[in-house]
């Protein structure tokens, strides 16, 4: 994946049109294998592994035509440690969390799964059951960060959300689908899913700036996430004349 943006930001020095260019390249190679042995006519167990990625990108928040290219800039050629701040009275020093987010790292994550298909009762009852285990790197994030805007001599800013990654996330779970046909016009189903994910490495800055701790996510669960989940329902037909149901 090839990727660039052209912003269209200003000077803060004379407001001319001074627009940041930024490119970003990446490659991966996403293999999946199955296997599957068809244990009798109503009974399939399989394995399967697989890789999948989502490319990084911009954070674009960053490349904003009312932030001041200086900024942008600043932060992209700038060295971390450099106690030289960004060419606008804010004071701001280079720091690698800051140039890191200006982009968005590549996720990555390797899927395992187990698991059965099968049949009962001349077809009219299935049950699917999955197990998985799930090793994702850079997961990521939602961050609440601040931009100086253009003309903010006096230091203004303006809050804005940008992506972070978390460095390494676990998840374990299973899945199992049940499906019953009662009749030709009464089919029930009941779904359970259990889920569970961890961080295993990683920093979130704004966990750390509202806890006042050092932001080290290790051991916390994955958010957005239930644990569990249950599906259940039924579909009913009956028949109004002989052609309408």
């Amino acid at each position: 994946d090839e990727k660039s943006i052209k912003s269209g930001q200003l000077s803060e020095v004379d407001f001319a049109l001074t627009p940041v260019t930024d490119t970003l390249s990446y490659t991966n190679f996403t293999p999946r294998i199955t296997l599957n042995w068809q244990a009798n006519d109503d009974l399939m167990v399989y394995l399967q592994a697989a890789k999948g990625n989502k490319p990084g990108g911009f954070n674009a928040e960053y490349y904003r035509a009312d932030v001041p290219a200086e900024f942008t800039r600043f932060l992209l050629t700038c060295t971390p440690g450099d106690p030289t701040p960004i060419p606008l009275p804010l004071g701001i020093p280079c720091t690698q969390e800051d140039k890191d987010l200006l982009h968005i790292a590549e996720e990555e994550q390797w899927t395992y799964e187990a698991g059965f298909k099968s049949s009962w009762w001349d077809r009219r009852a299935t049950a699917n059951l999955s197990v998985f285990f799930i090793d994702w790197i850079n997961q990521g994030l939602f961050l609440v960060r601040s931009v100086p805007q253009i003309g903010s001599a006096g230091g203004t800013q303006t809050t804005t959300t940008v992506l972070t990654n978390a460095g390494e996330t676990q998840v374990i779970g299973f899945e199992l689908e049940t499906n019953f046909a009662v009749n030709d016009d009464l089919f029930l189903f009941l779904n359970y899913g259990f889920n569970k994910g961890e961080f295993k490495k990683g920093r979130n800055p704004e966990l750390a700036d509202f806890t006042g701790g050092d932001g080290y996510l290790t051991g916390n669960e994955t958010p957005d996430s239930p644990t569990h989940s249950l599906a259940f329902g039924f579909a009913a037909t009956s028949r109004l004349t002989a052609d309408a149901e």
